[in-house]
């Protein structure tokens, strides 16, 4: 019996060479890199700007702005209303259908709200005495700081538009020149009636031919 052992048995690059087979698969790539790096540079600086918002008591109507906001977390409305909203504001078979929707998240929102208010508000109030303006204080002082927390959540948002394949799949299933990387993967995969290696370069007691 062949046991698991630490060391692979052999490394096999088929499944890579196999991509040249893939259609368009360097236009869906460029199409995963830039909705990457839009779409999380857009979700920062909307929740850092959300964020250090919700930290203002001027703000009008704070408390029930931050309590909607979290409430969006628990509720779902489901896949169906969610798809004709993004009908109705003409986000199917849009590019756009990939960086608006992840524009706002609650999540992140709450991080950098919790984490600014860590921040002494002695910073904010030397800066307001000394004469600058909100956006200045916030520039200035407040995004320096929240580094730390903005890294953080650009990870996130990085990582969940990278392996991104439901609005792809359900958004732009009429524009294939829209497709990201892993719907492109996708459609391979389940139109190639059968993917084997060679009987050479099969894992040993992994009946693959």
């Amino acid at each position: 019996m062949n046991m698991i052992t630490l060391w692979p048995q052999g490394i096999h690059f088929d499944n890579y060479i196999a991509l040249k087979d893939v259609n368009d698969f360097g236009n869906a790539v460029l199409v995963t890199v830039s909705r990457t790096i839009i779409g999380t540079a857009l979700m920062v600086i909307t929740s850092a700007f959300a964020g250090y918002l919700t930290t203002k008591k001027q703000m009008w109507h704070r408390s029930l702005w931050y309590r909607g906001l979290v409430v969006t977390m628990y509720f779902n409305a489901g896949m169906i209303p969610w798809y004709l909203n993004m009908l109705g504001l003409g986000l199917t078979d849009n590019y756009l259908g990939y960086i608006l929707p992840g524009l706002v998240s609650p999540y992140n929102i709450i991080l950098v709200k919790t984490y600014i208010e860590s921040i002494p508000a002695s910073l904010e109030e030397s800066a307001t005495i000394d004469g600058a303006s909100t956006m200045q204080t916030f520039n200035q002082i407040i995004v320096p700081l929240a580094k730390p927390i903005l890294a953080t959540i650009a990870v996130f948002g990085a990582v969940a538009n990278w392996n991104s394949l439901q609005d792809s799949l359900i958004l732009m299933s009429n524009s294939p020149q829209l497709y990201t990387m892993q719907h492109r993967l996708w459609v391979y995969l389940n139109s190639s009636s059968t993917l084997r290696l060679p009987c050479s370069q099969a894992v040993p007691s992994v009946p693959v031919c």
